[in-house]
């Protein structure tokens, strides 16, 4: 029996940036939610190509220190010539140096911080008009967090952080504005998020610190998943199996002897187009 199509509203960044992991964490699931029953409206900055397959909003930062690192990868994608690439960037920096200036001086937070703000008046509005199931923030950037962070608070919607990067990693030069508002975000995810996805060994332990004996999710491609298993610190995992000719792929559980080491399948589903949902439990 199909499922019913929901809407959620997914906040990326990094969305369609060839290249990105953060942007290939995303944009590799967006064939399979959709294959869910999942209809993603996407927002993100304007670094990446325009999605042709999902409602995509491209959205501009707040701030001139994240309107110049967005122009950089923009200019890199338009412009084959470096000449015009140099004096396009360079005239733009002209026209913004003193704000630039006095936002480097002031607000010393990640480049692209102020994205946050018109990811969540944007995301506002969709979610007043459109009524999506769920809040989705994922990638390297904390503003997708932070509006994430803001929409699910304000709306009362489920939400999933997936944090790609560990977000406090002590003397990694980060200024102590940018440290303690990361540790802070990483609270409200912790405290907040429906569902919380980690995808390193540091973030996971950082994640177990702070979710004080709740759940923590972990997120990733084969190789990721395959070494959580290894070493037996997946305690449930669960599967979505849908049938799609692939060119090339990776084996998500060559080599690996689940029965060995301790895992056992403990439910079975079908699902929408002939998809299967499988959950393994490691025994005790």
């Amino acid at each position: 029996m199909d499922r019913p199509e929901q809407t959620w509203l997914v906040l990326s960044h990094a969305f369609n940036m060839d290249g990105r992991a953060a942007s290939h964490t995303i944009t590799d699931k967006i064939t399979h939610l959709r294959a869910l029953g999942v209809r993603p409206i996407v927002l993100s900055a304007i670094t990446g190509a325009r999605d042709t397959e999902v409602e995509h909003h491209q959205l501009l930062p707040a701030s001139p220190v994240g309107l110049r690192f967005d122009l950089r990868h923009v200019l890199k994608r338009r412009l084959s010539s470096r000449w015009a690439y140099n004096a396009v960037l360079g005239g733009a920096t002209l026209l913004m140096l003193p704000f630039y200036a006095l936002e480097k001086v002031f607000v010393r937070l990640e480049t692209q911080w102020s994205w946050f703000l018109p990811a969540y008046l944007r995301g506002a509005k969709i979610i007043r008009e459109r009524h999506p199931a769920l809040v989705y923030s994922t990638g390297g950037a904390n503003s997708a967090h932070w509006a994430g962070y803001l929409l699910a608070k304000r709306f009362g919607l489920p939400w999933i952080a997936e944090v790609h990067d560990p977000m406090v990693v002590e003397g990694a030069g980060k200024s102590r504005m940018a440290s303690r508002f990361a540790r802070w975000l990483e609270g409200r995810i912790c405290a907040r998020a429906d569902v919380a996805i980690w995808f390193t060994d540091e973030a996971l332990a950082r994640a177990k610190e702070a979710a004080g004996g709740r759940d923590v999710r972990i997120g990733g491609g084969p190789a990721t998943i395959r070494q959580y298993l290894r070493e037996r610190l997946i305690d449930e995992l669960q599967l979505t199996i849908s049938p799609a000719l692939l060119g090339a792929g990776e084996l998500l559980l060559a080599g690996i002897d689940l029965r060995a080491l301790g895992y056992e399948c403990v439910k079975h589903m079908g699902g929408a187009r002939a998809a299967a949902h499988v959950v393994l439990r490691k025994g005790a």
